[in-house]
């Protein structure tokens, strides 16, 4: 009887021990889920916000009647339309569970071509952009609208975090059958106990948090899964105020 009684109040335990670990990460997840909505529309409000603006710009005939304010209204309305398109394009191939069946469209293309309009956007930020590259172009097989959201997430995240004057450094060279790519910054840098958990969706630095710098926490999980989805790799080093550099390599 003793050791009946023992038994069964041993499963008891364990059983509130499980009750309670369910209710704890059903807590997270709801905690996750709200932050995660919250910041959704926060990013999206603000390129339709933006829009917004610009279109009363467009509409107003004094104003439109300026060819350069009428065509940089133009050009800024693309870019927002674009990012809003970059922004949906992540959120569905985040919604595959497995890397390998997000759907590509492979074509030869040269790389450094790519980056030019990419640096230019990020230079137009106040951001110097530094492109090292042998050969002088790369030339590349792979899916062209996902490589360029790589660069584009990369580069967005060493304009959004830079302190000071920032600098960015992308590298590129081509060996044998692998081409590598190193993204370079001089920005805040990253603690080594978050270094293993940027590549997880959702996940956003407490000291990012804090300082209320937007964002979602999906952008380096998408590029590791696209870069996956290539059968590629990619890592990454940092150090806190010394920036952060990531390797990516994409076989051929």
């Amino acid at each position: 009887m003793l050791a009946a009684s023992a038994v069964w109040a041993v499963l008891l335990i364990l059983c509130l021990i499980y009750q309670a670990r369910t209710i704890h990460g059903e807590r997270k997840l709801n905690r996750l889920r709200n932050d995660f909505l919250h910041a959704m529309i926060h990013e999206l409000k603000r390129p339709v916000q933006s829009l917004k603006i610009l279109m009363s710009v467009l509409k107003d005939k004094e104003m439109s009647r300026d060819e350069t304010l009428r065509r940089e209204a133009v050009d800024d309305a693309q870019a927002e339309l674009d990012n809003l398109s970059a922004y949906f394009s992540k959120l569905r191939d985040m919604t595959y569970g497995d890397f390998k069946e997000i759907p590509l469209n492979r074509t030869v293309f040269s790389l450094n071509a790519l980056l030019r309009p990419l640096a230019e956007k990020a230079e137009r930020q106040g951001v110097s952009v530094r492109i090292d590259s042998e050969p002088q172009d790369i030339l590349v097989k792979a899916d062209r609208m996902h490589i360029s959201n790589i660069f584009s997430n990369l580069l967005e995240n060493a304009v959004k975090y830079a302190r000071g004057e920032a600098v960015i450094t992308i590298t590129l060279r081509q060996t044998g059958n692998r081409t590598d790519i190193k993204v370079s910054d001089n920005g805040r840098g990253i603690p080594a106990d978050e270094l293993k958990h940027i590549f997880e969706k959702f996940y956003r630095s407490p000291a990012v948090r804090r300082e209320n710098i937007p964002g979602l926490g999906l952008g380096l999980s998408y590029v590791k899964s696209l870069v996956e989805a290539h059968r590629g790799h990619i890592r990454v080093e940092s150090e806190p105020n010394r920036g952060t550099t990531f390797y990516i390599s994409i076989p051929q």
